[in-house]
This record gives structure tokens, sequence and C-alpha cells, in this order.
């Protein structure tokens, strides 16, 4: 049941005195929604903490550049507010970029790679899904 019709199934109206079918399903919808909300807790509190790697993992410029149609005019370790107020285009200079933290396939999508490859493909066509699958994970990563 999808989280809508819990919601209208638990903001239903009952009666002051619900007969045992009533109430029994009432009951059950609220289990549901209860289920259904620790579910959501779990995922943001997944959501909020991947929120925060990522933030950790974000480097601080080094320096900042301003300029004009593509070209850099001015280079400086502060952004200058002169700068904007020229119309320039100002932007940040790193170092290098933040080092990604390399993500392993789980043992499901490595089994859910095999059954369609194996029949097929062999070990070859298997190292290939798997290469292709870690590129793609690690990409969005």
């Amino acid at each position: 049941m999808s989280d809508l019709m819990l919601l209208g199934a638990l903001r239903m109206p009952i009666q002051d005195d619900p007969d045992p079918m009533t109430l029994n399903q009432f009951v059950s919808r609220a289990r549901q929604s209860a289920d259904r909300i620790e579910s959501h807790v779990a995922k943001l509190e997944e959501l909020s903490a991947e929120i925060e790697r990522l933030r950790a993992q974000q480097a601080e410029p080094v320096a900042w550049a301003a300029s004009v149609d593509g070209v850099i005019i001015q280079t400086c370790i502060k952004a200058q507010q002169a700068w904007v107020d020229q119309g320039w285009t100002v932007f940040p200079l790193y170092a290098a970029p933040p080092r990604r933290e390399w993500v392993p396939l789980t043992d499901e999508e490595i089994k859910a790679i095999w059954n369609p490859v194996a029949i097929d493909g062999g070990a070859q066509a298997f190292a290939r899904a798997i290469e292709q699958a870690l590129r793609s994970r690690n990409e969005q990563a």
C-alpha cells in the first residue's frame, strides 16, 4: 500500500464503537505505517550520513580567478567583490580534485552480473561486465 493510501486509511473517521473487523484493519494499517516510518527514518539517516561524507570531501580553494569572455585576467588568494561588481566571472581554483573513495560491488550485484553472463560469454565476458559495473558505480560516487 502506498504512503498516501496508508495516510488516508489512518485519517479515515472511525465510529465511537467500531466493529472488530474495522478495528483490526485500522491496527493493521497503523502497524504498516509504523514500519514504513521506521524504514524512511533509516533511509534519511543513511542519506544524511552520505551528505556529511560528501561535504567532508569537498576541498577548499587555494585561490580565486576572474575571467572575461573565458580569458583569465586576474588571480588572487581571496575572491574580490570588485571583480563581481565589474561583471567578471569569478571561480575557485583547487590544488587537486578531492579524492573519492572506491565503492566496491556487493555480493548481490556480482551474482546479478554472473547469472546472465555465465551461460553465454564465459570468464572474459564476466570480467568485462564486472569492470563496467565498477566503472559506472565509481563514476557516480
